[in-house]
């Protein structure tokens, strides 16, 4: 409520000029503090406090004795409190979170909530509400089609704009009235493979095969049986991809795009996972991650706001902004308390992340991320699945220039026995949530890259390939300006020698 006008009609249904003194002076009285004066909440307490305004209004000269004697024999008929429910009420909890983040040391937790404060958020309320429909009709469609029970499963989806870091949209769970645990603050779940673009981003920062041929979108590797030794030969593990087939000699882009899980296992084990934390964390991700050899497929428990950040930062080609929901906080006097303001930080090389994002466009024009064109995504857009090993949890991060989502489906606890995955529960919440972008605005392509080089690349190699190559064998992808092969090929078939397996 900001306002005496605005409060006169909350209050009492009127407007200003139809107050009389005695409801004038309980609403002037409110003003010390709206939470602990609140009538609704707290009404002998508000009584006195309209009693105290008069007083000094006698006092003042304002009015005289017998005015304020017959203010205090005046009925107040307050207006029923509004019963509309908060129209962004996960995002309201994470406001409030934020602000005693912001604000501590300065006031405690109860000053905060009642010392009346202006707190300019974020929020797109547009765009909160068409998020939140989605949502909440995508987890029914997800019950209804594997035949849970209601409320077996629940979702969570927060939006940000990359550029600044301002959350746009945040929804902890399908319906607030039904439980107000806010997923996106207090969930921390395994990401699947919406965490292999790490992976390979790490291989495209500079790494190289053992024969020392870039790692780029095209470097040849083999998807086929493999075991991995570590712990000085201790363990051994022997990851599966999804479908149980081998798909022989594929391309970086190709392994990712179709979400393979042994190329991203065996280049993930080549360029270190002590690398792959470290380029996670440049991304955004400040929780505690494993080193063991899981990790390249996404055993990484994050919170979805890591999710996000992580993909915000891509979708900013490497410039990571502290993400936020409230621009500024003031007094109710005016006086400024706090100011976000914007200070994005070059993370990670953009030719690398330029260069990874063509892949993750791949996801969606053929990839595991295709049927997004189906739910309406008509426009250019990068992302990337995400299923967990026993099918519980379903994820789907994306980007547009301008947006980026992420969106968890999965049941709170884990004994229900279904089988999600990214692409048949999150995947559409994400895609009809996104296509509303085009209602709002046209939707341009993404940029040519600035800093990633287009390069056609013999694809038995992954080395340039030499203009004599045939068409067939050539694969034309954009490579960090750092991968750049030093040398050209056109080979005969794959070889050990310039590939790995």
């Amino acid at each position: 409520v900001h306002g005496v006008a605005e409060g006169a009609r909350y209050f009492y249904g009127k407007k200003l000029h139809e107050l009389n003194l005695a409801e004038i002076a309980l609403l002037a009285g409110l003003i010390r503090g709206p939470g602990y004066y609140s009538p609704y909440r707290h009404w002998d307490r508000a009584l006195a406090r309209q009693r105290i305004v008069l007083e000094k209004m006698v006092e003042t000269g304002q009015i005289a004795q017998r005015e304020m004697e017959h203010a205090l024999q005046q009925p107040i008929r307050l207006r029923p409190p509004p019963t509309g429910s908060n129209l962004a009420p996960f995002f309201t909890d994470y406001v409030k979170a934020e602000l005693i983040d912001a604000l501590q040391g300065r006031f405690d937790e109860q000053e905060i909530v009642e010392r009346g404060l202006r707190v300019y958020t974020t929020l797109d309320p547009h765009w909160s509400e068409l998020s939140e429909e989605e949502l909440r009709k995508g987890v029914d469609e997800a019950e209804s089609r594997l035949g849970t029970l209601p409320g077996t499963l629940e979702g969570a989806l927060a939006s940000v704009d990359p550029q600044t870091g301002f959350i746009k949209a945040l929804h902890g769970g399908r319906n607030y009235n039904q439980s107000t645990f806010n997923r996106i603050l207090n969930m921390k779940r395994q990401v699947g493979s919406t965490f292999k673009p790490i992976v390979y981003l790490t291989a495209f920062l500079g790494k190289q095969s053992s024969s020392g041929v870039p790692f780029g979108p095209a470097f040849p590797i083999l998807d086929g049986p493999w075991t991995y030794t570590f712990d000085h030969g201790r363990q051994t593990w022997s990851p599966k991809d999804y479908e149980d087939e081998f798909r022989g000699w594929v391309s970086l882009q190709d392994a990712l795009v179709s979400s393979l899980n042994i190329p991203a296992a065996k280049i993930g084990t080549q360029v270190g996972l002590d690398n792959i934390i470290d380029t996670a964390k440049r991304l955004g991700v400040s929780s505690s991650l494993l080193e063991v050899p899981s990790l390249t497929l996404g055993v990484a428990e994050l919170s979805p706001v890591e999710l996000l950040r992580v993909y915000a930062t891509l979708a900013a080609n490497g410039l990571r902004n502290e993400m936020t929901v409230v621009r500024a906080i003031t007094e109710t006097s005016g006086k400024l308390l706090a100011r976000h303001i914007p200070r994005p930080e070059q993370t990670l090389d953009p030719s690398a992340v330029e260069s990874l994002n063509r892949v993750l466009m791949q996801v969606i024009e053929r990839g595991t991320g295709r049927a997004a064109r189906a739910y309406g995504v008509r426009f250019e857009a990068a992302g990337k699945t995400g299923t967990t090993s026993d099918y519980r949890d379903s994820w789907f991060a994306g980007f547009t220039p301008k947006l980026a989502t992420v969106v968890w489906v999965g049941p709170d606890r884990g004994e229900y026995h279904i089988k999600l995955t990214g692409a048949t529960a999150a995947l559409p919440i994400w895609s009809r949530t996104m296509r509303h972008l085009a209602e709002q605005e046209e939707q341009l392509p993404f940029p040519t890259p600035e800093h990633a080089i287009e390069l056609n690349i013999d694809k038995y190699t992954g080395l340039e390939a030499k203009w004599r190559c045939p068409k067939e064998q050539v694969l034309v992808s954009y490579y960090p300006k750092s991968q750049e092969p030093n040398e050209d090929s056109c080979a005969t078939d794959y070889s050990e020698d310039t590939t790995t397996d």
